[in-house]
This record gives structure tokens, C-alpha cells and sequence, in this order.
């Protein structure tokens, strides 16, 4: 079974707080993120995170994804180290990703198929943010037509003009499972409120 997130934000006090995580210490936040992937994921699953995986001691934090056994894919989020290809070091920091687990890392959109809907998958949306204005545009995908899955607006929505989301903050915490966001695609469902916390 393939699943799909992003923001984790792993070892980010600031999050709990920007986006009104019900945590009292980054070690709590932590330890429910991981217990969702614990209690989720089986050995042959596959999880997409889209982007922003772990922040602040990022030695201590990134490796909190050794703990997870299935197959991990990750498409970089301007908060991950690996993000940025202009960096001299970004061969190493793509290394650093691999080592903790991530089979395979990609950076920009990559074209998937959900439920037989061709679909991309991005940290970025086609527009909008969880600021008021749009941020990091030369890094959005190009809207050509195909739906999109989603990180980087938190708690914004989790589906806007056909736009879906599949971020911690607006699907309670949870993973999302590939069949509900197939079902969302059959259905063009245009616009969905998140779930809270």
C-alpha cells in the first residue's frame, strides 16, 4: 500500500506553535509523528513525504527516520537540505537522506499515478501558501492541466481548486492513504477543509 504526507517538520519547536500542533515539547511532536508511521505503515508500504522532513539539529532529527521500516521516497521541500542542486554540497546532503533510509529523492515535480489518474507530486502547490503571499514561485510546478499533490501550506486546506494536500496539518496528523486520495481525484473534488488536530 502506498501513503502519502509532508511537513513533518521534525525537531521544529516553532511549528508547534505556527501551526497549533497539540504538543507541549518537540520530543512529544516527534514521538506521535514516528507512532503514526509505527502503527501505519507494514514492511512493503511505500511512504511519499513531500517535502520539509526534519529541521533544527539536523543530525539528530533526520536520523529519527532510520526508526521506520517501509520503503521511503522523498521529494524535497525548500526546509530540506537536499533541496537546493546549487548547493557544493548537495551530492553529500542527498547521501545523508539515503543513509537514514530514503530510497529514492527527488527535487521539483515527479509525474505519478494515483488510482489511474496521472497526477503530480511536489513539495510546492501550483499557488498559494502558508503566508499571504506566494513564496518561492521559481520553484512551483507548471499547471498543465494534471492534479496535484501537495506539502507547504500547512493548514491552509487540503484540497483548493483541485490542489490536494497531503501535509500533517491538515489531515490531523495522519498519513494519507493513496485510496482516499484516488477517490478524491475520481470525484474532482475542487475544495476540502482540513481536519484539525
Amino acid at each position: 500500500m502506498r501513503y502519502w504526507s509532508a511537513d513533518w517538520h521534525l525537531g521544529h519547536q516553532n511549528i508547534i506553535k505556527y501551526c497549533r500542533r497539540p504538543f507541549g515539547s518537540v520530543g512529544e511532536m516527534n514521538d506521535a509523528i514516528l507512532s503514526q508511521c509505527y502503527e501505519t505503515l507494514l514492511p512493503d508500504d511505500e511512504l511519499w513525504i513531500l517535502g520539509d522532513v526534519a529541521m533544527g539539529d539536523i543530525g539528530e532529527n533526520l536520523g529519527l527516520i532510520k526508526s521506520i521500516n517501509a520503503h521511503l521516497v522523498l521529494v524535497a521541500g525548500n526546509h530540506d537540505r537536499c533541496f537546493d542542486t546549487s548547493r557544493g554540497d548537495h551530492q553529500r546532503w542527498v547521501d545523508k537522506y539515503m543513509e537514514v533510509g530514503f530510497s529514492e529523492i527527488h527535487v521539483g515535480a515527479v509525474e505519478v499515478e494515483i488510482g489511474g489518474v496521472k497526477a503530480l507530486a511536489c513539495h510546492f502547490p501550483y499557488f498559494g501558501d502558508s503566508r499571504e503571499t506566494d513564496r518561492l514561485t521559481q520553484f512551483r510546478p507548471t499547471n498543465l492541466g494534471l492534479p496535484l499533490l501537495h506539502g507547504h501550506v500547512h493548514e491552509k486546506w487540503r484540497v483548493s481548486a483541485g490542489q490536494i494536500n497531503v501535509g500533517l496539518d491538515a489531515w490531523k496528523g495522519k498519513l494519507v492513504e493513496e485510496e482516499t486520495l484516488a477517490q478524491l481525484l475520481r470525484d474532482k473534488v475542487q475544495d476540502l477543509e482540513i481536519i484539525s488536530w
